[in-house]
Order: C-alpha cells, then sequence, then structure tokens
C-alpha cells in the first residue's frame, strides 16, 4: 500500500490506499527522498535530505503522460539539472525552455513544489511553485 495525501478542507489527511496512476487530477503515491536520487514516475517524491539533493529525471525510461512531483521538506533543498540534449517546457515563464546542459530548477524555500509531466522522449514540461531556474 502506497500513502497518499489528500485534502479534506483546510487540513491534510493522509490515508493508504492501493490506487493505479491517478492522472491529472488524482493524486500521486508519495515517497520520502533522504539523498540525490533518480525520481520515480507516476510519484511524489518529499525532498527529506538536510543537504541539497541532485535529483534526476527518468529521461531514458519515461513514458508520455507520466506526472512526477517534486515536494521540498527538508532543509538542504533540491535541484534538477537538465543535460545537453533533453529539454523541460516552464510554464508561466517568458524564457520558457531549459535545454543547455547547464540548466537547472532548484527550490528556493524549504517547501518549493515542482510538477512535472513527459510530453515526448526527453522532454517534459513543469509547473513551480517557489523554485528558481537557470
Amino acid at each position: 500500500m502506497a500513502i497518499y495525501v489528500t485534502r479534506n478542507g483546510a487540513s491534510r489527511v493522509v490515508t493508504r490506499t492501493q490506487k493505479g496512476d491517478p492522472g491529472i487530477s488524482g493524486v500521486l503515491p508519495m515517497i520520502d527522498v533522504l539523498d540525490d536520487a533518480t525520481l520515480l514516475v507516476k510519484t511524489a517524491h518529499r525532498i527529506m535530505d538536510t543537504d541539497l539533493a541532485i535529483l534526476s529525471l527518468p529521461w531514458a525510461t519515461a513514458a508520455i503522460g507520466d506526472p512526477i512531483e517534486v515536494f521540498g521538506y527538508g532543509l538542504g533543498g533540491f535541484k534538477i539539472p537538465v543535460p545537453a540534449g533533453k529539454v523541460i517546457h516552464l510554464l508561466g515563464f517568458s524564457n520558457s525552455t531549459l535545454t543547455d546542459g547547464t540548466d537547472y530548477i532548484a527550490s528556493e524555500h524549504q517547501f518549493s513544489f515542482v510538477r512535472l509531466r513527459c510530453i515526448a522522449a526527453n522532454e517534459f514540461v513543469a509547473e513551480m511553485y517557489d523554485c528558481s531556474t537557470k
């Protein structure tokens, strides 16, 4: 059984359930990440590291439509680098594409959040809250 976080009014309730891929409107199973890691598709990741966690996207294995969520929680923050030849499109930004091998998404605060979805081979779209880019 996986842990899902469900919003119930103003409070958050943690329940145990066995759901499949929730799609765009559902919730994802959440796991804790304690160090640098490769993110899993169809999973929410709570970053618990006290140092900066370097997170890799599953470029080779993500299928079109696969969602990934990253929640900051530990004090160290997180960084998601974009290797050369890979693309992340940013929703709501004028410079909306990260591509050159030195670009990244980084948390700005302890509780920063990123929602990603694979839209093509080696290509994701990202919705960010309290994050910065380079």
